[in-house]
């Protein structure tokens, strides 16, 4: 009787410590999206705790020279994808310039379009330590400036792609 109490003791504790480890991890997971796109650009950065994934539009062939519609020249087999694996310390950078600039604390929105108006929008969203969030910038003639927590993490993900 005693050895099945223990066993099944034994059986609970690591259940419940896988459950834990699970969930720490899970907690861990850090990841971010930066979109932007545009009649004539087309630009999506993926960044794990591993790898960076690139896709993106380049116009080698002057397809998008003198595009005047308020569409994409570009489509779907015209997008490139390039992937390269990125050091720890990289996102380390990375995440600390994310907590520096409090940007899980920033509003979802800025650049002020009103509701039907046109604009171009750059989105970044994040997960990190079990939060979740998205901002995006919506570029327009009269829009205000950019916040300076979101261009300064613009740029340290746009470094990330820069010689790929």
């Amino acid at each position: 009787m005693k050895n099945l109490l223990f066993l099944l003791t034994a059986v609970i504790i690591l259940a419940c410590g896988a459950c834990v480890h699970q969930k720490t991890t899970e907690e861990n997971t850090f990841s971010l999206n930066y979109y932007f796109s545009a009649e004539t650009t087309y630009q999506r950065i993926e960044i794990n705790e591993k790898k960076v994934s690139y896709t993106f539009f380049e116009d080698g062939a002057g397809k998008c020279a003198h595009w005047l519609q308020q569409s994409p020249c570009w489509t779907q087999t015209d997008l490139k994808t390039k992937t390269k694996e990125i050091k720890r310390v990289e996102i380390d950078d990375l995440v600390d310039l994310l907590n520096l600039m409090h940007f899980m604390d920033l509003n979802s929105v800025y650049g002020g379009a009103g509701e039907n108006q046109r604009y171009y929008a750059t989105m970044i969203s994040v997960k990190l330590e079990g939060k979740e969030k998205t901002v995006t910038y919506q570029s327009f003639r009269d829009a205000t400036p950019k916040p300076v927590a979101f261009q300064k993490i613009e740029d340290k993900i746009l470094e990330f792609v820069k010689n790929m």
